[in-house]
């Protein structure tokens, strides 16, 4: 990439770089403690309450959940040409 290309992708709305084939972008979204504002989705304890159960394993258990949740509704919203909308 590019200086520029780098640049385009550091907000929130990335461009399309057409000679890479990478599409535009819109990665506004957190998962925290869950998938925040798409809607319908597990939502486990704020991080400080998720620290203090001092169990590494649940933690782990509750990341995959959130990102297989990120991967479904990316999956479910995403346009025929690869796109999607925001969250």
């Amino acid at each position: 990439m590019t200086l520029e290309e780098k640049i385009s992708q550091l907000g929130h709305t990335s461009d399309a770089i057409k000679r890479l084939n990478i599409p535009e972008y819109n990665w506004w979204n957190e998962g925290l403690h869950g998938v925040a504002r798409a809607g319908v989705a597990t939502v486990f304890p704020q991080a400080i309450g998720l620290a203090a159960t001092f169990d590494p394993d649940l933690i782990h258990k509750d990341a995959d959940v959130i990102s297989t949740e990120f991967r479904a509704k990316y999956n479910v919203g995403r346009a025929p040409d690869g796109t999607s909308l925001w969250y």
